[in-house]
């Protein structure tokens, strides 16, 4: 994390703000916490869809090992990317690539989805995705969700499933699959949202004004 590089460096004391969460994912987010009983079906990954730092082998497997689930990817692609795995990933009868969307479209579709997925490269990346933006976001729905390794959340793997650095991404979205309705319950949905709610700009704002005046 550029923090981890900055303050060995620094004369100043360094603190890590993080990323702040944008105020269109905090409209009647309290009625989040509250999901009717039910499995898995639906799985959503949203983001840049035009990177190489993706992990294309691990979508791929995860979505073609779970044929009975329903993979959507949404965010901006190009039908040319010269990536194999993202080719083969798009062939599969179960997956969905929906091209661009605005938030306000956005939001209530990763709302709706019963597993939050995203996964990186971690074993050659993890410093540059050491903290992805849409981790917060898909945070404030109190949905399941798996990903790769993530620095910045290292020390806080109770608000989602995490494969180790370099790990398999479909062994840890099968440990989800084992533990849906444990880590769909009430009470995880509200840590995970509690977790997002902390950091509204408001909030980061004020932390920043606070540590300014020490």
């Amino acid at each position: 994390m550029v923090a981890d590089e900055v303050a060995p460096r620094a004369a100043a004391r360094v603190i890590n703000i993080g990323h702040a969460l944008d105020a269109r994912w905090l409209k009647d987010i309290d009625a989040l916490a509250q999901r009717e009983p039910h499995g898995p079906k639906n799985v959503v990954f949203m983001g840049q869809l035009a990177i190489t730092y993706n992990d294309w082998e691990g979508f791929h497997r995860t979505a073609s090992s779970h044929p009975h689930l329903s993979f959507t990817f949404i965010g901006p692609f190009d039908p040319g990317f010269p990536e194999p795995f993202f080719h083969t990933l798009r062939a599969l009868p179960n997956v969905h690539f929906t091209g661009l969307k605005s938030k306000d479209e956005l939001v209530p579709i990763v709302r709706e989805a019963d597993i939050l997925l995203f996964g990186f490269r971690s074993g050659t990346r993890a410093k540059e995705r050491a903290n992805p933006h849409k981790v917060l976001e898909y945070l404030s729905t109190g949905n399941v969700i798996v990903g790769s390794y993530t620095m910045e959340y290292a020390d806080r793997q109770d608000l989602f499933l995490m494969a180790e650095e370099g790990g398999d991404l479909n062994e840890t979205f099968d440990g989800a699959l084992r533990e849906f309705d444990r880590l769909n319950a009430p009470e995880e949905r509200a840590r995970r949202i509690a977790y997002a709610r902390a950091r509204t700009m408001d909030a980061l704002i004020s932390r920043i004004e606070e540590e300014l005046s020490r």
